[in-house]
């Protein structure tokens, strides 16, 4: 199944955008000091958003690299 960049582009951002809603809610919220909106921030949603952050910022750089293991159509 291949996805479009367009498409990973969008997923990307919106699930960019979701993590700082819930960094937003855990600073601001009452419920921020919980032990359970610590565990989640630390091992699921700042890691999530490290990732995304990279793939939007490196993508281009991606795409290159995963098509120079492929060969060349039309070349033979």
């Amino acid at each position: 199944m291949k996805v479009s960049n367009k498409k990973l582009r969008v997923g990307s951002r919106q699930i960019h955008l979701v993590g700082a809603a819930f960094i937003g809610m855990f600073v601001y919220a009452p419920w921020g000091n919980s032990q359970a909106s610590t565990v989640l921030m630390q091992f699921v949603v700042i890691p999530l958003l490290a990732l995304t952050g990279v793939a939007m910022w490196k993508q281009a750089f991606d795409g290159r690299l995963l098509r120079l293991g492929k060969p060349k159509r039309g070349l033979v």
